[in-house]
């Protein structure tokens, strides 16, 4: 994310994280926006999942609308991050899955980009929308999966936009 985490100690018992960009500006984490509070514990969750040594070796990661206060193109970075951790899990032999909601158009685009380009089976993922019933959908749950050039299937129409009748 081109970003680094500095801790710098304040009146007991505080601390103040200081974020650092590419172009080395140190700010504190409270004047850079919401978005950084909002990933590093999910980045945090996910380095101690794969690359913290322990004994077991599968892993669960459940996270609920990780795009919340990002930037599209921190979308994106999210996104590849995911496609990365995922090829060095299968690289590693070790079994670590992810369960996202999510509403991310970017991230469902990533997703299917990684797929096009051979980073991981379309096979690998398992897309489930969850429909109103009170609009008059015929089933509640629907499965929607990638191609194999990445694109949806099954997608509801207006799911991203509004259609005319």
């Amino acid at each position: 994310f081109k970003f680094e985490i500095d801790t710098s100690p304040k009146d007991n018992p505080y601390i103040e994280l200081q974020i650092t960009d590419d172009s080395g500006n140190k700010r504190n984490m409270v004047d850079v926006g919401f978005g950084y509070s909002q990933l590093l514990p999910i980045i945090a969750i996910i380095w101690q999942s794969v690359y913290k040594k322990n004994n077991k070796k599968e892993k669960l990661i459940i996270m609920e609308q990780p795009e919340l206060h990002l930037h599209p193109r921190f979308q994106a970075k999210f996104a590849d991050l995911l496609v990365k951790v995922i090829e060095y899990c299968q690289k590693d032999k070790k079994d670590v899955r992810f369960i996202i909601e999510t509403h991310s158009e970017v991230i469902l685009n990533k997703i299917g980009l990684s797929i096009a380009r051979g980073k991981f089976s379309k096979d690998d993922v398992n897309v489930l929308l969850f429909n109103a019933q009170n609009e008059k959908m015929n089933n509640y749950i629907e499965v929607a999966t990638y191609s194999e050039d990445g694109f949806l299937t099954n997608w509801p129409i207006g799911f991203f936009d509004d259609y005319v009748d």
